[in-house]
């Protein structure tokens, strides 16, 4: 049918009241109009998805580039050993965040029945494989409430034991990386 890229005329496939086109643009690139399922794609250059790109796999042995303001993982983002994560490629300082959930970083708070020995824990979502490493401060406006604390961290939570000076209501930030 008529339409292509270019002028170009398109290839158009209707089959169960599904229609989809493919063309051929200048420069030799393959356009699909519609959905694309395949067992396997191997590309030799650029890819360019303007929809939703749905995979089980994705495999490179230099880099892959995401351009969106949102990623979306269903399961395990794995980065291998000497990988990197970086949320800011080209050097800007552009205000990219990376968001945690409560087994990542959050507050744990108590109320402290005066001075002694309390402790305030947490119980992960989702075990870690190994004893995560475990990083806490307390907060709050009278910093002489909290007079000394440790940190006990296990694959499935961790636990604050701290000194009081008096009854209050205590809070501390915590980050976990594991």
């Amino acid at each position: 049918s008529a339409g292509g890229i270019n002028g170009t005329q398109a290839l158009t496939i209707t089959q169960n009241g599904q229609t989809a086109s493919l063309s051929v643009a200048s420069g030799g690139l393959l356009t699909v109009g519609g959905s694309l399922s395949t067992p396997a794609l191997s590309v030799i250059n650029d890819a360019t998805v303007g929809g939703t790109l749905t995979t089980g796999k994705i495999a490179n042995s230099s880099q892959v580039a995401i351009n969106t303001p949102k990623v979306v993982l269903s399961s395990t983002l794995e980065v291998s050993s000497g990988g990197i994560v970086q949320l800011d490629a080209n050097g800007s300082n552009a205000a990219a965040h990376m968001m945690g959930n409560r087994d990542t970083r959050g507050q744990c708070t108590i109320t402290a029945g005066g001075s002694g020995t309390e402790t305030c824990g947490i119980t992960f979502s989702r075990p870690y494989s190994t004893a995560p490493l475990v990083v806490v401060s307390p907060t709050g406006s009278d910093p002489s409430v909290v007079t000394g604390f440790a940190v006990q961290s296990g694959t499935t939570g961790f636990v604050i034991t701290f000194n009081t000076s008096r009854a209050a209501t205590v809070t501390f930030n915590y980050m976990v990386e594991g």
